[in-house]
């Protein structure tokens, strides 16, 4: 609400807080009664802002897909974790890969995504993902 009417209002109000938010979402295993509104405000935004936030808008639309249960979710994961440019993002879907793997019984599987995610720029992620085994 801070930001309403400023100039910063889509980059932080509309795309990063909404993003941050579903990230949050992920991390700690929980679906929110608005997760819907905010993949809605930061696609949204990403239309306002353009090329810069696209990336960030892909990996807005890979979580909405894994929460909806979509068959096409894995590949969109897939495609965030092999080229974001942002390690948090990379590892965050890498997190929703391996709980899938895990809830499918393959450890192994859901290990080797584990190892997958980077060393550098996701510590938290990866100690969620830790703490699964």
């Amino acid at each position: 609400e801070a930001l309403r009417g400023t100039m910063l209002e889509v980059q932080w109000a509309q795309g990063n807080g909404p993003m941050h938010m579903i990230q949050a979402c992920v991390w700690l295993d929980r679906r929110h009664s608005k997760l819907g509104h905010w993949v809605a405000t930061a696609l949204s935004a990403a239309e306002k802002l353009g090329k810069a936030f696209a990336p960030a808008a892909e990996f807005v639309r890979a979580v909405d897909l894994a929460y909806r249960d979509d068959p096409e979710a894995e590949a969109a994961l897939m495609a965030i974790a092999g080229s974001s440019d942002v390690n948090e993002r990379r590892a965050t879907a890498l997190l929703i890969l391996a709980r899938d793997a895990l809830a499918k019984g393959d450890r192994f599987r859901a290990r080797e995504l584990v190892n997958l995610m980077p060393k550098i720029g996701a510590t938290y992620v990866r100690a969620v993902a830790e703490n699964l085994f």
